[in-house]
């Protein structure tokens, strides 16, 4: 399964910027699976634009708990 939402687990950098900082939560566009490992296009609320990040390596799902 495809989380809606991924947090990242180390600082996200791409193009020489930093895209989200350890923590960040950001929105999944989309999912596709290269060679076994799940790859997501995901939007960080403080980057530019949307970047590449590996599920596990990366990022990871990002569950929220309703009070």
């Amino acid at each position: 399964m495809i989380p809606a939402r991924v947090r990242a687990v180390c600082q996200i950098i791409a193009d020489d910027e930093i895209y989200a900082e350890s923590g960040a939560v950001g929105d999944v566009l989309d999912s596709t699976v290269v060679d076994g490992e799940v790859v997501l296009l995901v939007m960080f609320p403080k980057a530019p634009l949307a970047t590449t990040c590996y599920l596990g390596d990366m990022v990871a799902p990002f569950l929220s708990v309703v009070r």
